[in-house]
Order: C-alpha cells, then sequence, then structure tokens
C-alpha cells in the first residue's frame, strides 16, 4: 500500500471521527484547554503548598525547644539588632534607640507592623527580654524603656537575641509547623516560609520548607546523608570520608567568634609562671585554620593590631623556659576529641622543648584541668569581662586575677562613646596578651556537606 493512499485513508477516518463523535471532540478540547490554563495559573500554589519544595538538613549535638542553635533561632525570629560583621549593633526590630547621657536609661523604638506568625502585631508590651539589675516597661505601644543600675554601653549588643512567644511562635522568615521531641531533646524541626513579613532577613536556605533533624553523632549524621534522608550537614569540625565521594560539595567557612586555645589554669603552680606560659605558646606550632593571633578577634573594631603575638618561635621558647626556672616540668594537656590530632602535634612540639606532655582526652569540662585545648565563645562585643574579671569564677575558666585587667574590663562596659571604648580595649589587649593566660591558635574551619 503507497503512502499517500495510507495518508488518504488516515485523513478519512480522522474525519468520520470528528463528524460522528464531533461534541464530545470540542468538549474534550475545550476541557483540555481550560486544564492546562488553569493548571498554569494554579501552579504557584499547588507548588506552594501540595507539593512544596522541602530540605532537610542535619545537625549534629542534642538541644532542648529553648536552647537551638542560634542560626536556627533565626530563622524563626528577630532580634531588637543585628551584629554586623566587625561586632557593632545595627537596629532590625528596633528601627533607633537613644540613650541618656549617664548610660543607664535606653528607649528603643519598634518598627511597626512587624507582625507574629500567629498575626498579632508585636508591640513595646510583648518584649520579654530579662536582664539582671535591669527595669524593662512599654513608654508606649512601640517604645520600650530600659532602666540600668549601672551603665552598661553593650546593652544593644545582647539586644540581638530573637524574641519569642511560648510554642516558638516567632517574627522572623519562617514559622514552625511541627517540633518533634524525644524526652527533653529535639529530634526534628519543620518550618514553612512565613508570609507578609515585614523584616528582610536573609537565610542560607530559601526553599518553602526547611527541616532540621538532629543527631547523637557525625557517624549516625554521615549515614543519614548516605541513606538519602538528609540534603545537608551543617557545622561539621571535619570534612568525613564523604569529601572522597563523587557526588558530594563541601563548603568551608570561619567562625569569627569562635576561638580554639590553650588555657593555662592559673591554679596549677607550673602554670602561675608567666614565663613557662610564654614557653609554652612560643613552642606551639601554627595550625591549620585562620589564625587568631589575639584575644579580640581581628574583625572586630576594637582589635588592637599591635597587641604581642605569639608566633612559633622555638629559640624564645626555650629562652622563657630558662627564665621560669622549672625544672623537669610536667603537664597534662586535656583536649576534646574532636581537636585531638591538634592536640597530639602541640604535645610533640612541647616535648622537644623538653616538657613532658601526657594527652588527656575528655568529653565534659574538666574544672581542675592544667592546660585545655578547646573552643571558646567570644561576645560580639569586646566586652570580655566575664571571660577574664576575677569575680566571674563560672566563666573564667582560666581563673585569671589581675587588677589591672580587672579595671579596664570594668571601665570599657561603661563607656558610651565608641573611641573611649576602642582606647580602653586596646590597653586590655596589650596587658593580657603581654600576660599569656591563654594561647589563642586560630578560629576553627567548619564544614557543610551537600550533594552536586
Amino acid at each position: 500500500m503507497s503512502v499517500q493512499r495510507t495518508f488518504l485513508i488516515s485523513t478519512w477516518l480522522i474525519k468520520s471521527f470528528i463528524k460522528r463523535y464531533k461534541t464530545p471532540v470540542i468538549i474534550a478540547a475545550v476541557a483540555g484547554a481550560l486544564f492546562a490554563v488553569g493548571f498554569w495559573k494554579l501552579y504557584p500554589y499547588l507548588k506552594a503548598n501540595v507539593f512544596p519544595e522541602r530540605t532537610v538538613v542535619g545537625i549534629v549535638g542534642s538541644y532542648r525547644p529553648t536552647e537551638l542553635p542560634l542560626p536556627i533561632q533565626n530563622y524563626i525570629s528577630a532580634g531588637f539588632t543585628t551584629i554586623t560583621e566587625n561586632g557593632e549593633a545595627v537596629p532590625l526590630v528596633a528601627s533607633k534607640w537613644e540613650v541618656s547621657k549617664e548610660g543607664t536609661r535606653y528607649f528603643f523604638y519598634l518598627n511597626q507592623g512587624v507582625r507574629w506568625h500567629d498575626g498579632e502585631e508585636l508591640t513595646a508590651h510583648d518584649v520579654n527580654y530579662n536582664f539582671r539589675d535591669v527595669t524593662i516597661a512599654p513608654a508606649d505601644r512601640y517604645t520600650l524603656k530600659m532602666e540600668l543600675e549601672e551603665p552598661f554601653s553593650p546593652l544593644p549588643t545582647l539586644l540581638s537575641r530573637p524574641l519569642f512567644k511560648p510554642g516558638l511562635v516567632g517574627i522572623g522568615p519562617y514559622e514552625v509547623v511541627r517540633l518533634d521531641v524525644e524526652g527533653e531533646a529535639v529530634e526534628s524541626l519543620l518550618l514553612r516560609r512565613a508570609d507578609d513579613q515585614h523584616l528582610d532577613i536573609p537565610t542560607t536556605y530559601t526553599t518553602e520548607l526547611i527541616e532540621f533533624r538532629f543527631y547523637p553523632s557525625i557517624e549516625a549524621a554521615v549515614l543519614a546523608f548516605k541513606l538519602g534522608e538528609i540534603d545537608y550537614i551543617e557545622g561539621l569540625p571535619s570534612k568525613t570520608e564523604l569529601a572522597t565521594e563523587g557526588n558530594v560539595s563541601i563548603t568551608q567557612t570561619d567562625a569569627p567568634n569562635t576561638i580554639l586555645a590553650l588555657f593555662y589554669n592559673h591554679q596549677h603552680e607550673l602554670l602561675g609562671s608567666k614565663e613557662f606560659r610564654q614557653a609554652l605558646s612560643y613552642a606551639t606550632p601554627d595550625l591549620s585554620g585562620t589564625p587568631s593571633r589575639s584575644v579580640i578577634p581581628s574583625t572586630s573594631w576594637a582589635y588592637n593590631e599591635n597587641a604581642k603575638q605569639y608566633t612559633p618561635n622555638p629559640e624564645k621558647a626555650q629562652e622563657m623556659l630558662e627564665k621560669s626556672e622549672v625544672e623537669s616540668p610536667s603537664i597534662t594537656l586535656s583536649v576534646f576529641p574532636e581537636y585531638l590530632l591538634q592536640a597530639e602535634t602541640i604535645a610533640a612540639a612541647w616535648r622537644e622543648l623538653g616538657v613532658e606532655v601526657n594527652v588527656q582526652v575528655v568529653r565534659f569540662f574538666p574544672p581542675d584541668y592544667e592546660v585545655l585545648l578547646g573552643v571558646q565563645e567570644i561576645p560580639s562585643d569586646p566586652d570580655q569581662y566575664q571571660l577574664w574579671h576575677s569575680t566571674q569564677e563560672q566563666t573564667n575558666i582560666t581563673h585569671y586575677n589581675n587588677q589591672k585587667i580587672d579595671k579596664l574590663l570594668e571601665e570599657g562596659r561603661t563607656l558610651q562613646l565608641k573611641e573611649e571604648r576602642i582606647e580602653v580595649y586596646r590597653e586590655f589587649q596589650r596587658y593580657i596578651m603581654e600576660d599569656n593566660p591563654a594561647h589563642f591558635l586560630v578560629h576553627p574551619t567548619v564544614y557543610r556537606i551537600s550533594r552536586t
């Protein structure tokens, strides 16, 4: 049968079919067109509500609902202020603030139109900040007054803490859909993009749904990633074995407000000697990561680049050891498991100096340690009163006691002018780096793992 004859027969059959079933064919064509137009119109709704995009993120650690990691809290809510890269507080929920000449009375003016995820407008009556020796009361619907017993210039920095109503109701770009808790620990947290939020807050993940799943160990999180249960793992201290797999992408970042350091316990006889502490610091080799040579990060507006630094110098280390007049020194270096490799590297260098070193792995903070290799969170504001003032027994983990440092820390938190505070904190760095109560090493690198 020729091609032409086949074409003619096919055409005749189609015409006959349409002629016989004209009405149903027209109805089907119209219905199909309407469906296509309707689906195109409904697609954004279906995508957001019926088939929303979801990102699943793995987090290693155990957290209570009221103690979620700050980056997760910032998805759900926001504070009066936000912190810039150099550690300054700038307006966010509060449009501005005023402080009295004496530095004991603050007025914070709230942006209007900011709404909680339950639809209620945020007012000064909702604010539940609670600080010791601070009286907080609304001056009017959108103005909050704070009265302090003593001047405290870092206050705006503390107000970057996100605001919440009970049930993790916030004012941020995402709202809580589901919270799964086992015992006291959060197992998973499902967030959905909130509608009509007044605040413009950037987020790492931008899908309609974000689910955070919490794992007790790195191994458990890596297994979940391999099984396809999660799309990302956040905050890993190392690349893990996933680094060798072809379909994995690894992003590394440094935490400028986190410092890996050697903390010297001043209650230990040997470490009460400044010369011995300096000998250990000069003998310590460089570690991988972004160097942190000072007690205040180099990104801070109060950083003093001229303060003393302890770069590796074996000859200087030997000189300071001889000045210390310590004979046959022996110390224990305590370390958390994730930094054991770095501890062994440091211990090897100290042994070359002539110091006997016992490396001890700990899982919890050991109050009676001699030298501790660990991570310390550094506040965004240069005020480090809690970390180094002699009266702060719970947070001054080195038991450091220096009257000059105490005085500078007391003064720095009461001054209002930035220029005056800079001078105080530069002097603070100069004195404390000379005294060397701790040796600041690097800003730890953290890794985010994702699929390519």
